[in-house]
Parts: C-alpha cells; structure tokens; sequence
C-alpha cells in the first residue's frame, strides 16, 4: 500500500543507526549497567555494534521488541495538552489509540494533566516538591529554568544520551534525518535533550495575517497587501461599515509573526541578518512600527481594549467571529468558511481570506513569518525514573513506522483505512460520527493528541474543512511565500550563559511590551523612544545580545 511503502522507505533511506554524539558526564543520570541490571525491560531483541560520534563501540538495539515488558508496569508522564482534547476526555487513557498503545507495549502510562492555564506554575511547584513523575512533556510554553541543559546539571533530568545510544535505535535514525534534525535534537555542550515530538518535514507557515472578504466584498475592494492598502480597508471598515476594532491586535501589540512590523525589515524579538542577530524592539524599524500603529489606534483602527485581548498568537473563536473585526490573526484551520462550518457562527456569509504579511511597497518582500521546526516539545526523563531503559525503549517505539500510523491515524477499521490508493482515509467514526462529535473532536477522542514520536502534521488536511477549498485559496501557500532568512534557528545555551540570560532579559521582556503597548496607545510618548533604547541598554541588552549571538555561532558551527 502507498501510505506504507512511502513511510518504510523514509525511514530506511539514508538513515543510519550511529548516533550523533555522546558525552561522558553522568550528571542527573545513574550509570547504564546500573541501570539495566535494575530494569523490568525485554532486552531479547536483535542487537548490533554502534559507533558513537566519539568513536566509542556500543550495543544498540536494531529493534524495540514487543511487548517491552512482560508483566505490565505502570509509568508516570507529566502531559500538558490543550482544550480541545479535555473537552472530550477527563485523561489520555480515555483515548482509543492510547489503549492501543498500551496493549502493544505492554506498559500502562499514568497521564497526569496539569490544569489547563496553570501548566507553567504547576510545573514549578512540582519542581519545588522535589518528588518526580518517571517522564515530563514540556508543552504548552513550559521551560526548565535555563533550559533542558540546566535540568540535566541541576540533578532534575537524566543525561539520555548512552540510554538513547543502546536502547533507541528508531529515534537514532530520525535523529539524523538532515541537518535540522541533528542539530535541534542536541545541546552545544553533546546532551540529547530528550525525546521531541517530530516531523520529518517541517509544517508550513500555519499562523498568518487574515481578512473579512464577505465585509471586502461589501466594500469592493480586494485583499490588501501594502500597509497603505491595510490602512484604506481598515478605514473603510470602521467609516463605511461601522466596525468597532477593525484590526484586532494581540495584546502585546505585535503579531506572533511579524506581519505588520516586517514591513520595516525588523522582527518582534531575535532576527539575523547574515548570521548577525539583531533585538527588534531597539531597532528604527520598530520606532516606524510603532509610528505607524499610534496613528492607526488614534483613527480608531485598532481595537481599542486590544491590551486586555487574552492572546499573542491568535484569538479565541468568539473574538475571531466578532461583527466588529475585519483583520486579525488566526490559524490554517480557521480560516475561509471553516468557523461556519464548525458551527461557530451563524453568519453564512462569514469568510475569513489569508494574505501575505504586508509590505510598505509593491515589489517588497519579508525575510521573516511564522516558522515551525521539525523538532518541537521534548520529554525528559526525571531523576526520579523508576525504569530508565524501560521508559527510553518506550519513547523510542512511537519513533516507528506503526507507532506514527497509531498516533496519527488510530487503529485500523475503527478510525482509518487505505483507500484504493493506498493513502490514509477516516471512517465515518471521525467524519460522521455516530455521536454527533465533529471531526476534530472525533479525533482528540480516539486518537492522541501530540506527544513525542513522529507525528504527521498533514493528518489535519484529511478533516479540516477549508481543505475543500484548497485550489482556490489555501493558507499554507499564501502564508509560506514570504521568507525565513530572519528567523533565528532553536539555538540553546549553557548553564551559565542560561543563568545571565534568565536574569536579564525577564525584566527587559517586560519593560518592551509595557512600552511597545504605551507607545500604540499614546501613554507613553514616542519621542521618548531613544530614551527606551537607551534603558534597554542600562538593563544590559547588549550583553543579552552577545549570549544570543554566541549561541547562534555555535548552532551552526554544530
């Protein structure tokens, strides 16, 4: 079948079972032998002789043997995840494809899911407890602080890297799929950082800019792409049809991606230019940025209460909707007719169309917009892991080909088939659910929601319902087209760097969006922006700068 042949060759071209790198230091990590002679772990399988970036000879698994146990344990996963899944199911275990899991492996996970909002608190309080879960995703915006690195040196998380080494043959070969891979999936200083939820090719730009075009066509007008065209349609919008926020601004005062300010050659926060890196907020860019956007706010343009806006990425459903709001930002899968379809309004007429960021001139471009890593959340193992081989080789098997059709796709005649093609199709399950669940929560319920393992995000485009327009308009196109020579790669930094970085820009971060949201509202003057830069220098932004440029050098010196 398609779908299968295309997955087995991925996975076996060019893809060698070596891993990238080792290191010695035991920090966090109890020593291998130790830590085999105490595992419950089904080590039966076919091995082979491994050479290490550093020239040491391992034995490594070529395969993760099934079941991984033979007498059924328990493993403790601290698992954030979003509203769209807990408004279906209490926990993880609820989940088809989770069961599945667990008959397979033979492993029974014990998802705990921090409340939704408080994942970032509770992760502290957990940390300050001092009494671990065996495995913790880090989602939803939660950090170690300094980084997985820190975690590792601070006696928190285990170094994986001879676990990895001996015990995950599937995540070694994903691990050097090109270049990204190897170089987002470990540290500077040769720490594996954990096990990440993985692409083989890096989604697309998936947040953009959006437009009104039933409110466009009202006005008779066309989709705006300089900032003097934004400017006439949010007018029209506000003298002609009456709108009370035409632009619907994060509450940070700038999109997630740039759009709007990269029109002034800067970026919200890091940018490079050549390998150099650049902070956005102190730029003239961003002085024109800022001009630009209090005059807008002073017309009446911008939502007036857009700093209570309860977003920075994208708004909530209802604000989307909203009669009042002709422009904003929103996902791929929101967009053109998508929230009439899902019910979320009764305004037949209601289309959202996507547009490129905006460009002060014809013929312009932008080197920055929304940019997805192939490499995304990791789990770590804690330093309270009652079975690190045990958990390593359950991490590893959701890097293999059944694993991914599992997560992705759920189980075969219940939530999937090959169609005559061979390609992935849902059943009515998810497309016409008996329950008169939707598709999307059709699927958060009888398949996992993200994770760690190889997850496909074109699994979306088999339900999302602006699929159906995809050869008249499609996001991913519109949004993907401008550049991402600006964007700085996922770069990471060493405990110490960490440490300084943490100390200084937390307060910096702060003082640049108080200030940014004063200078769009008027409260603070914008000819007090050259004393702004000046602060920001006194808070040391210029040696924030130096540590992110360090860290930069050294990505690509990898």
């Amino acid at each position: 079948m398609k779908a299968k042949r295309i997955l087995t060759a991925l996975l076996a071209a060019g893809l060698v079972v070596s891993a990238l790198a080792s290191c010695n230091q035991n920090s966090g990590t109890e020593s291998n032998s130790a830590a085999e002679s105490q595992t419950q772990a089904n080590t039966s399988g076919e091995t082979a002789e491994v050479s290490t970036a550093e020239g040491e000879t391992v034995t490594q698994l070529t395969e993760i043997p099934l079941p991984i146990v033979e007498e059924k344990i328990t493993l403790s996963y601290w698992f954030p995840w979003d509203a769209t899944v807990s408004n279906v199911v209490t926990n993880n275990n609820e989940v088809m494809s989770v069961q599945k899991m667990e008959e397979i492996t033979n492993i029974h996970i014990d998802y705990i899911h921090p409340t939704i909002g408080q994942e970032k608190e509770l992760f502290s309080v957990l940390l300050s407890s001092g009494d671990l879960p065996d495995m913790m995703y880090l989602a939803n915006g939660v950090e170690y602080p300094g980084g997985i690195v820190t975690g590792i040196s601070d006696g928190m998380f285990l170094n994986i890297n001879d676990l990895v080494n001996q015990y995950a043959p599937n995540f070694s070969k994903w691990r050097q799929y090109d270049e990204v891979h190897q170089k987002e999936t470990i540290s500077d200083d040769g720490y594996i950082l954990g096990f990440p939820m993985m692409n083989d090719i890096p989604e697309g730009a998936n947040l953009g800019l959006c437009v009104r075009q039933d409110y466009l066509d009202q006005l008779g007008m066309e989709a705006p792409h300089t900032l003097d065209e934004v400017h006439d349609v949010l007018s029209a919008a506000k003298n002609e049809l009456g709108l009370a926020s035409p632009l619907l601004l994060t509450s940070n005062g700038v999109f997630y991606d740039s759009a709007l300010l990269s029109a002034f050659g800067v970026g919200r926060e890091w940018y490079q230019n050549d390998g150099t890196v650049f902070f956005g907020p102190m730029q003239e860019g961003y002085k024109e940025y800022l001009t630009m956007m209090n005059q807008w706010y002073n017309e009446g343009l911008i939502d007036p209460n857009f700093v209570s806006n309860a977003f920075t990425d994208a708004p909530t459903n209802d604000l989307l909707v909203s009669d009042d709001v002709m422009m904003t930002e929103t996902y791929w899968g929101r967009v053109v007719d998508a929230m009439v379809y899902n019910g979320v309004t009764q305004n037949e007429d209601f289309w959202l169309t996507p547009i490129s960021a905006p460009v002060q001139k014809e013929g312009d471009t932008v080197g920055i917009r929304m940019y997805n890593s192939p490499i995304m959340s990791q789990t770590v193992l804690t330093k309270d892991c009652s079975d690190p081989v045990v958990a390593t080789m359950w991490l590893d098997y959701q890097y293999t080909e059944d694993a991914m059709i599992l997560n992705n796709y759920g189980v075969e005649g219940e939530t999937f088939y090959y169609d005559d093609n061979g390609d992935f199709q849902f059943t009515d399950l998810i497309m016409n659910n008996p329950d008169g669940y939707n598709t999307t929560d059709a699927n958060r319920l009888y398949i996992r929601r993200n994770g760690s393992g190889w997850i496909k995000w074109e699994r979306q485009q088999l339900t999302n319902p602006t699929v159906a327009h995809k050869d008249e308009v499609w996001a991913y196109d519109i949004w993907s087209a401008d550049g991402t020579e600006w964007v700085v790669p996922a770069v990471t930094m060493n405990t110490e760097e960490s440490a300084e970085y943490q100390s200084l820009y937390a307060d910096i971060k702060t003082y640049v969006e108080e200030s940014t949201v004063g200078m769009i509202m008027g409260t603070m003057p914008l000819d007090q922006f050259d004393a702004y830069v000046e602060q920001l220098k006194a808070m040391g932004i210029e040696r924030v700068i130096e540590i992110e440029q360090t860290a930069l050098d050294r990505y690509y010196a990898r």
